[in-house]
């Protein structure tokens, strides 16, 4: 009875002390002039036990633990663009209040009942000596339980004073600039891994930009076969429209790009082959920094001059990577009227700054040159990869025999050996004998490569020709192979037999049906940011929508067909 009363008293005395001084704390409120700029995407919440030493809480260190276990919940559920506002910490039962001071009790009356079994052996060793001696002393009653009960009850308040534990409920608001740069996952596979699993293509967002930027693909690139082409010629067609608010916030937009390219790594292909953005205006920045702009992937340029911004972009532009990938950067620039002539520099320099160096600044003198502008970038995107087999067609020429065949030297220009000598484009090997079978060693290559390296085994066909194939071929335009009269007229076969020392040309050789060709799809992003701001005539609006749609009907167009 006398023990269960113990240990309710312990319980008591740990309760009063848990709730005499429970937490109760706010952080990171948004304020009223950031109400307007931020946008509230959902809540998060998370829990973790704190001990507050003597009773007193290390505040900033709370609202550290809470900011860094939220911020990783709201990263890991809408991206990594997100900040976590209106933070709220309150402190609630814990557990281990009860089993810190209970552990400390027990740890106490374990010592006190050791130390009092040392000294009542100390007591009895002297009784007996005593004794031994012819004395007659009183034997000292065990002091077992007087110490347990000093040295627990000691440590049973010592664990009161030390300090108090809490489970901290800690909750708040996850918050990003509107337009959707923050993008929900559905995984936190997506999260850890920084390939994706999206399919293999191409994907194009689209952003309008004026006062503000507007992400007409709703923050995520769409995937381009023919739905998805359909669908953003539909947001060209309906949504891209000219501002009704004056502003240019070219930076801002080209952030936003940047934002939302990071945000969607997951629903990108694992093996993206190329990122790409490219910027089209016709005026200077002029709202990028407004106070009154959301704020992207937490980096807030309110009213910071705008060349800070511009190289915090360029900077990005640079050196950030979408996966693994570079940002590949065009720009675009057509200078407005509102352009004088002391500004034309500055518009110059700052749309080679959006260029990246991989990329290119294209400066076209009124709107109907944006097509032809889209058109040459379009040819730099890279879309796709032609792999081309060719096929060495020879009699069966004995070992020993040197074989070369020329890309470069038309048959209208003679046979003359000396030309097959001064060929830049060829590929050469000698004929050998190995193990009963023509094999083609020692190859060279002059302005070609092919996977198939030094070494080629030819296999006899139904028509005992010898066929040599050299695959992944690379130094001649795809195309020009493709073109049977090309080929016909360019491709040579030239043969220095044992015993000669001259090139002799093959008179008889025949190229039909030596070339196979593949095109293999590549993965790439594509994010078109359009200026659509009051200083833009209604008729160019009109133009630049119309060059944006023929943009993704060349893309479209382009790309391999499965």
């Amino acid at each position: 009875m006398k023990r269960n009363s113990f240990i309710a008293g312990i319980l008591s005395a740990a309760l009063i002390f848990q709730t005499g001084s429970c937490i109760s704390l706010t952080d990171k409120s948004i304020s009223a002039s950031e109400e307007t700029r931020l946008e509230i995407l959902g809540k998060v919440s998370d829990a973790f036990a704190s001990m507050q030493w003597f009773h007193i809480a290390s505040q900033d260190g709370l609202k550290k633990r809470a900011y860094e276990k939220l911020l990783a919940k709201a990263q890991k559920e809408y991206g990594p663009d997100v900040d976590v506002r209106n933070i709220t910490m309150k402190g609630k039962f814990s557990i281990w209040q009860v089993v810190f001071p209970l552990a400390a009790t027990a740890l106490g009356a374990g010592i006190g009942a050791l130390t009092g079994i040392a000294v009542d052996a100390i007591n009895d060793k002297n009784y007996q000596d005593m004794r031994n001696d012819g004395g007659n002393p009183d034997r000292e009653p065990t002091v077992i339980p007087l110490f347990t009960g000093i040295f627990g009850g000691a440590f049973f308040g010592g664990s009161l004073i030390a300090g108090n534990f809490q489970t901290i409920i800690c909750e708040g608001e996850v918050v990003s600039g509107p337009g959707g740069a923050a993008v929900p996952r559905t995984s936190s596979t997506a999260v850890s891994n920084p390939k994706g699993t999206g399919k293999e293509g191409v994907y194009i967002g689209i952003i309008s930009f004026a006062n503000t930027a507007e992400d007409l693909s709703n923050g995520r690139p769409i995937y381009l076969d023919e739905s998805g082409k359909k669908e953003l010629l539909d947001i060209l067609d309906k949504k891209y429209a000219k501002a009704g608010v004056q502003g240019t916030a070219l930076y801002y937009a080209a952030h936003k790009a940047l934002a939302n390219l990071t945000a969607n790594v997951s629903n990108f292909p694992a093996n993206l082959d190329t990122v790409n953005t490219i910027i089209f205006t016709d005026g200077l920045d002029n709202n990028s920094t407004n106070p009154g702009q959301p704020i992207l992937e937490r980096q807030d340029f309110g009213d910071k001059p705008r060349g800070e911004y511009l190289t915090y972009v360029q900077t990005q532009l640079e050196t950030r990577k979408i996966g693994s990938k570079d940002i590949v950067s065009y720009s675009v620039g057509l200078m407005g009227n509102d352009i004088n002539q002391n500004d034309k520099p500055t518009f110059t320099s700052n749309m080679e700054k959006l260029a990246s160096k991989t990329g290119k600044y294209y400066p076209i003198e009124n709107v109907n040159a944006l097509n032809q502008a889209f058109g040459q970038i379009t040819e730099k995107l890279v879309l796709y990869q032609i792999n081309t087999d060719f096929k060495v067609l020879t009699t069966g020429y004995s070992s020993g025999t040197k074989l070369r065949m020329t890309f470069d030297v038309p048959k209208a220009r003679g046979n003359d050996g000396a030309l097959a000598t001064n060929s830049q484009k060829y590929l050469q090997g000698e004929v050998s004998r190995v193990n009963g079978k023509y094999v083609l060693t020692n190859i060279t290559y002059g302005g070609l490569s092919s996977s198939a390296g030094q070494s080629v085994e030819g296999i006899q066909d139904k028509s005992l020709q010898i066929v040599y194939t050299f695959t992944g071929l690379e130094g001649v335009d795809p195309k020009l192979l493709e073109n049977k009269d090309w080929l016909k007229e360019n491709v040579r076969q030239w043969a220095i037999e044992p015993g000669q020392s001259n090139w002799q040309a093959n008179s008889e050789y025949a190229p039909d049906g030596t070339v196979e060709t593949k095109a293999e799809k590549k993965s790439a992003v594509i994010y078109l940011v359009l200026d659509c701001s009051t200083s833009l005539p209604d008729a160019d609006v009109i133009q630049i929508r119309k060059s944006a749609i023929d943009f993704v009907n060349m893309v479209y167009d382009k790309l391999p067909k499965d």
